[in-house]
């Protein structure tokens, strides 16, 4: 299924505090009010919304890997290196979640 969200990657402007997609012209996802005393909780709000479609994309590839395995037969080596790239891009969009990438 095609995804109908503006594609990713956004990005978190905190001179603006806005999530934007730069590939989209630098559109506007969200916009995160500033609130005294909240700055930290707005700024890992928004990165995690930032990270929504890495966040995806490596949720489906876990999902295919759990339940349906690659859609062309390949080798053990080239499955093990398609494993190890899910994992990479899993990791990378938790960290971005995080705010630590």
């Amino acid at each position: 299924m095609e995804s109908k969200h503006t594609p990713g990657p956004w990005e978190y402007n905190p001179d603006y505090h806005q999530v934007m997609a730069p590939n989209a012209s630098w559109f506007i996802i969200a916009s995160i009010p500033k609130r005294r005393g909240s700055a930290p909780i707005d700024k890992a709000n928004a990165q995690l919304i930032a990270a929504a479609p890495a966040l995806l994309e490596a949720l489906e590839m876990v999902m295919e890997v759990a339940f349906d395995g690659p859609s062309q037969p390949v080798s053990s080596s080239d499955n093990i290196a398609w494993k190890r790239d899910i994992e990479r891009r899993a990791r990378s969009a938790i960290r971005q979640a995080k705010g630590e990438a």
